[in-house]
């Protein structure tokens, strides 16, 4: 692995981690006043770190599957603090995100460029529509497994929490890039240039 891809998937896996700290220390404590704890620890109604999962997953591909298992392994253990349950739930999110972003990369016959950020190239919306499309996937494909895992639901259809929190985490999360968009492109293009000028 290179020295700037490895950089990119420690930030990668801090920025997860991060949406994580944010769901358990801020979002979780708020829904739990107003629904049941033990059902919000199960499903939220906006789980953020799918929106994250979903967006690094698809801009970054193949290197961001580390990251993403390590820091959602880390993320579910912080509350549960079982870590067996906590990386099989990991390993569901990686093939939960991935199957989805590989078979659209396939049917595509796309592709994922090295050589350019994507968040550089002009097609935010573009993006957005195919984020959507595999988050849905992506949260049907968790709810499925997680349901399996987790055994004896609280709610019978507890699915459609798992959909919903997924689905408005990452309109969250991709609503926010949106709005922002302007200045994670100037950010970016400074980057790259300081970098190439120190290269030559």
């Amino acid at each position: 692995m290179k020295n700037d891809e490895f950089k990119l998937s420690i930030g990668i896996f801090l920025l997860f981690l991060g949406s994580f700290i944010v769901q358990n220390y801020v979002i979780f404590p708020i829904e739990s006043r107003i629904f049941e704890p033990e059902v919000v620890q199960i499903a939220s109604l906006m789980f953020i770190p799918q929106g994250v999962k979903v967006i690094v997953a698809v801009l970054y591909g193949p290197l961001a599957v580390f990251p993403i298992l390590v820091g959602q392994t880390l993320g579910i253990y912080m509350y549960t603090f079982d870590f067996q349950f906590s990386f099989s739930f990991g390993a569901i999110a990686v093939l939960g995100v991935f199957t989805p972003v590989f078979l659209i990369a396939y049917l595509e016959r796309g592709g994922y460029e090295g050589d350019q950020d994507p968040l550089t190239k002009r097609n935010t919306l573009i993006l957005g529509r195919k984020v959507i499309v595999i988050a849905l996937i992506s949260s049907l494909l968790n709810s499925y497994f997680a349901s399996l895992l987790n055994g004896a639901m609280p709610e019978p259809k507890i699915w459609l929490r798992f959909l919903a929190g997924d689905m408005i985490g990452t309109l969250v999360v991709f609503g926010i890039i949106y709005i922002l968009r302007g200045k994670i492109r100037t950010w970016l293009f400074e980057k790259s240039g300081v970098e190439q000028r120190k290269s030559m």
